[in-house]
């Protein structure tokens, strides 16, 4: 075995902000960073990572090996499950041997599944073939344009779904997914929901209502209902909004549900002596980083009511 890959699967706890990077002059000023091609929030595999290794160490009573080792990298220890795990460079190093080692597990970008959106039904998490595709969940056709198949926990026999300010008719036909899909065996449209009493994909139990949209209009419904926070500075002296210090963030809301693959690379495929740590090691190692993102949370604004995301493994 040279490598494992496994899928994982994540629950925002609470609204989650990665930044861009860089500032715009439109009525949001910090957005949410997004994939190039699709245009859709996504988590960059470098957030993930950067977050399970602090809390990884954290896990095992704190590390200079948390993050970047102080002093040129010095500060790692080169030889612990952090370092293994997560690499570690040290650049005064004299041995370049030993001067800088490649992490051992890879994790990717976390892509959104089901995305949770107001109706008057109340809330109802929607997908689409493209994003089911991409999870390796295949779909059969997508629904026509500014229609909607229902998935489950939605009566299909419904004329229409007001979300938000955005009316879908519905599409009768087949499921949303096909039969064969690892997802469910069938998609329920009136009677029981399998998918959600299988426990094929963790977290997805407390999804209540789900539909199956267009590509194109997947896209539209998330940027016009990813949420939006107003943050402003206070001025101490008066207790006042400070002038000018108004801004405004985006962030994927609550009770979304995300996908992103971990691959842990077999230790002894990289020199590694089998004595110092095994695949096992590593995976425990990333546990302990991901069970603490429910607690610690992820992202920016962590000390705003932002960032817990509870991970689990499909």
């Amino acid at each position: 075995m040279i490598l494992e890959q496994h899928r994982h699967w994540m629950f925002t706890l609470d609204p989650i902000h990665v930044g861009s990077g860089r500032e715009q002059l439109t009525s949001i000023a910090l957005p949410h960073v997004r994939e190039k091609g699709t245009g859709l929030p996504v988590v960059p595999g470098s957030s993930l990572s950067g977050s399970c290794r602090a809390y990884a160490a954290l896990h095992k009573g704190g590390s200079s090996c948390a993050g970047k080792g102080g002093d040129d990298g010095m500060g790692h220890c080169g030889n612990c499950h952090i370092c293994y795990a997560f690499g570690y460079s040290r650049g005064k190093e004299q041995d370049k041997a030993q001067a800088s080692r490649q992490g051992l597990i890879q994790i990717s970008t976390a892509h959104i599944l089901f995305f949770p959106i107001a109706s008057a039904l109340g809330p109802v998490w929607i997908t689409c073939r493209q994003q089911l595709d991409a999870a390796g969940l295949p779909a059969d056709q997508e629904p026509a344009t500014a229609k909607y198949r229902a998935a489950w926990g939605v009566n299909s026999a419904g004329p229409a779904l007001d979300l938000s300010w955005n009316r879908l008719m519905h599409d009768p036909g087949a499921a949303g997914v096909s039969e064969g899909s690892q997802f469910l065996k069938s998609f329920a449209l009136n009677g029981a929901d399998p998918v959600r009493t299988t426990g094929t994909v963790p977290c997805v139990d407390r999804i209540t209502r789900a539909i199956v949209v267009n590509d194109g209009d997947f896209h539209g419904l998330i940027e016009a209902n990813m949420e939006v926070r107003t943050l402003v500075s206070i001025k101490p002296e008066t207790g006042a909004a400070d002038p000018g210090m108004l801004f405004t963030y985006e962030a994927i809301p609550r009770a979304a549900l995300l996908w992103f693959d971990v691959v842990y690379s077999n230790p002894e495929h990289y020199g590694v002596p089998a004595a110092s740590v095994r695949v096992e090691d590593l995976k425990a190692t990333t546990r302990q980083g991901f069970d603490l993102m429910k607690f610690l949370g992820l992202g920016g604004m962590n000390t705003r009511g932002l960032g817990r995301v509870e991970i689990a493994v499909g």
